[in-house]
């Protein structure tokens, strides 16, 4: 039988710091090398942080091959603009919070 999903806050449901002054905005990844398809991709930072994202899987494979750890970076993100702008053996990497 099935029952309905019954979610029950706990520690990890509070906000981390900067993620009430952040709610509403959105956390943008860009990653162009060439030969290859451009990464963009834009998810509101809330879901990101969650772990419910995108094409992240794709977008986080990419950006570790570069030495990013895009979770690392969501835990420390606390202001909007921009988080990293680099550029790594011909590729170029953007991730900011709009």
């Amino acid at each position: 039988m099935d029952h309905p999903m019954r979610i029950t806050p706990g520690a990890s449901a509070r906000p981390g710091p900067g993620e009430s002054r952040l709610a509403g905005h959105m956390l943008r990844i860009r990653l162009t090398e060439p030969g290859k398809a451009d990464v963009n991709v834009a998810v509101p930072l809330s879901l990101a942080r969650l772990g419910l994202t995108f094409g992240a899987v794709t977008a986080t494979d990419d950006l570790a091959k570069h030495g990013i750890d895009l979770q690392q970076i969501l835990k420390n993100i606390d202001s909007v603009g921009s988080v990293m702008d680099v550029v790594d053996e011909g590729a170029h990497i953007e991730i900011y919070v709009q």
